[in-house]
Parts: structure tokens; C-alpha cells; sequence
């Protein structure tokens, strides 16, 4: 065991070489190491149901989400936690959150099954394509290394995974045309100059 407090603790991350850790405890503070977890210091974030958090591969970028209780909301980190922001994401019940591993790319779960993806380390968010109708009860979301595929864990179902996804941005009032061309997959047509497809 570490010098770890007993708390409720809910969800852990690691950088790529285990050096530096960040936990978050249910009901209370984010806890981060940086000697793998021999010594924990509590952050400055605030003390509220931290459900998830996730890590870039060298434990500088930190994102957690926070289960609807009293406001669901996504924070960030770009300094191993000692500061954190709230991002633009709308209030939720988050229940999962997942990091690319420059942390550039985050993709983040509510209790309803909704899907929300970040290519800008979280400054703004966009809803996922991914179908997520059957993925009432999630229980964690995962995204591959260069933020391109997801994988998800649906408590008392299965596992669901995507070959890849894109996310599609743009201003108020833009619209795309999607062509369906078979296999759940769909073709973008006609977008407006300001609309970006990543």
C-alpha cells in the first residue's frame, strides 16, 4: 500500500511510465504523485463526485469528470494537476473519461450513453457520432493512443468498440449532409468553408 489516505477512492490514472499517478475520490479531492505513489499531495480541484479521470502518456494533461452531483462537469489539467479548469462541456452525469496519449484528444461518456469528444485537450466539445442507444448503464470508456478509436463497457452487456471515429465542428445554424454507404458508415457531402471534419 501507498501513503494514500482511506478515502472513496473511484478512479485511477498513470502516465506511461508509472511515475506519475492522479486519483480522484468520490465526494472528495483529486490526488496526484509524482513518484509513483509513494507521496500523494491533494490539488486545488474542487472537492465534489470526481467519477473518472485520465492521463496523457507523460501525466502532464489530467482530464476528470464529475457524476451530476452538484453540477456534472469536465476539468482539465495541463500541469500534473495542480491547476484545474472547467470546460465548456455541458452539465451531466459523467461517468467516464478517456485520454489520447498527447492528451489532445479526449472522449468523455454521461450516464445516458451520450458520447462527447474533444480534439483540443477540452476547450470545446462536440457529441460523437458513435451510435450509443444500447449503452444505457455504461461503465468506462476507452480511446486509443492517437485519440482515433473508442472502445466502451456497457455494465451487464457487452464491450463496443469503433473502427475509428471523426469529429465535425463548425458555427451556429451549419449543417452537413451525411450519405449512409452501408456498414455504419456514413460519407460527409457538401459541408460549408467553416465546417471542420478531424
Amino acid at each position: 500500500a501507498t501513503s494514500a489516505p482511506a478515502v472513496n477512492w473511484f478512479s485511477i490514472a498513470s502516465s506511461v511510465d508509472g511515475t506519475r499517478l492522479a486519483a480522484v475520490v468520490y465526494g472528495g479531492q483529486i490526488y496526484t504523485s509524482a513518484d509513483s505513489g509513494a507521496t500523494w499531495v491533494a490539488t486545488s480541484a474542487p472537492a465534489v463526485n470526481w467519477r473518472s479521470i485520465a492521463s496523457s502518456a507523460d501525466g502532464t494533461r489530467l482530464a476528470a469528470v464529475v457524476y451530476g452531483v452538484p453540477v456534472g462537469q469536465i476539468y482539465t489539467s495541463a500541469d500534473s494537476g495542480v491547476t484545474w479548469v472547467a470546460t465548456s462541456a455541458f452539465a451531466a452525469g459523467w461517468q467516464s473519461i478517456a485520454s489520447s496519449a498527447d492528451g489532445t484528444r479526449l472522449a468523455a461518456m454521461s450516464t445516458g450513453g451520450q458520447i462527447y469528444t474533444s480534439s483540443d485537450t477540452g476547450v470545446t466539445w462536440a457529441w460523437s457520432p458513435v451510435k450509443t442507444s444500447y449503452l444505457i448503464f455504461v461503465s468506462s470508456i476507452a480511446i486509443s493512443a492517437d485519440g482515433l478509436k473508442l472502445a466502451v463497457a456497457h455494465y451487464g452487456g457487452s464491450i463496443y468498440t469503433t473502427a475509428s471515429y471523426r469529429s465535425v465542428t463548425g458555427s451556429s445554424a451549419e449543417a452537413v449532409e451525411l450519405l449512409y454507404v452501408g456498414n455504419n458508415r456514413f460519407r460527409i457531402l457538401n459541408p460549408t468553408a467553416s465546417i471542420l471534419v478531424e
